[in-house]
């Protein structure tokens, strides 16, 4: 998922009011650790939250959301992408667990361009890839 894609979703939740860190990829990283610990501070089951985060960093979601009491997975992915085996176990895991995953798609839009002899533009045509 590119820059663009996964900054409009998290600017959406950000805009419902969640806060929202990335946890893919990075959770071992100290600092990560110590924002997601922070995200989680006032919820009533975020030592459990931890615990499926750590045994299940592979194939985890790209983000943990947060509004209140309620905390839930998202994961960001193209029109294109599709969740990969370990993703879908690991969703199901989360999921038997008591939380809820969002996965939410963005569409990647695709440029055709057509030059002139001389270098110039001469039409572009813009669409979203299925």
């Amino acid at each position: 998922m590119g820059f663009l894609g996964e900054s409009w979703i998290r600017a959406k939740y950000r805009d419902k009011g969640y806060k929202i860190e990335k946890i893919k990829y990075e959770y071992s990283n100290l600092i990560r650790k110590s924002a997601i610990k922070y995200l989680l501070f006032k919820q009533p089951d975020k030592d459990n939250i931890l615990k499926v985060i750590e045994k299940n960093i592979i194939g985890f979601p790209d983000y943990i959301c947060v509004k209140g009491m309620e905390t839930f997975f998202l994961e960001v992915k193209t029109n294109r992408g599709v969740l990969s085996k370990q993703q879908e176990e690991t969703i199901e895991i989360i999921k038997s667990k008591g939380y809820e995953v969002v996965i939410e798609t963005v569409k990647i839009p695709v440029f055709k361009i057509e030059y002139e002899d001389e270098g110039n533009i001469k039409k572009i045509e813009f669409r979203y890839e299925k």
